[in-house]
């Protein structure tokens, strides 16, 4: 076989095993709580969504990258990690500080939109990383770095948050 065979029957693989969890752990949840099931599926999805892009993604910048030069373009994975983490920490600031003491009807939005953010940033991670072990792009793996400085900070604020809070 040949090595793009290889990864073909790799990346399968993995695709089916990812998805045979899901319906089994679906299966399982749905008969307790068909909410749970359809976040699992609902995450599962878009884990499959974004696996599809950076598999895009790469194809296309292998098809790139053999047909001109390397004259320097942008690595656009860091420039969508920093948006990443941008977002997420918009996210996580709206959690933090519009819905500190929801009512009762809220609360569940309060858990979705922290769950959401920690989401968000931990693609930013990786994805940064990803950007950042790019041997040919050159230009822009300074936003994957800050991306990463962003990430930080809000795991460093989100520890020492609660310390300077007032106790009631």
């Amino acid at each position: 076989m040949s090595d793009r065979q290889t990864k073909f029957w790799i990346q399968s693989s993995v695709f089916v095993v990812v998805l045979v969890w899901c319906g089994v752990h679906t299966y399982g949840l749905w008969r307790h709580d068909p909410r749970q099931a359809l976040i699992l599926v609902v995450s599962t999805s878009i884990f499959f969504a974004i696996w599809s892009c950076a598999l895009f993604a790469r194809r296309m910048s292998l098809r790139r990258s053999h047909e001109a030069p390397h004259t320097g373009r942008w690595n656009a994975t860091c420039l969508a990690a920093f948006a990443l983490a941008v977002s997420g920490s918009a996210i996580a600031f709206y959690a933090r500080f519009y819905l500190i003491t929801p009512p009762q009807a809220l609360h569940s939005l309060l858990g979705t939109t922290i769950w959401v953010s920690v989401g968000i940033l931990g693609t930013a991670t990786l994805t940064a990383m990803i950007g950042l072990s790019s041997p040919t792009a050159k230009r822009g793996k300074t936003f994957g770095i800050a991306a990463l400085m962003i990430v930080a900070l809000m795991v460093l604020a989100s520890l020492l948050l609660p310390l300077a809070m007032p106790i009631s």
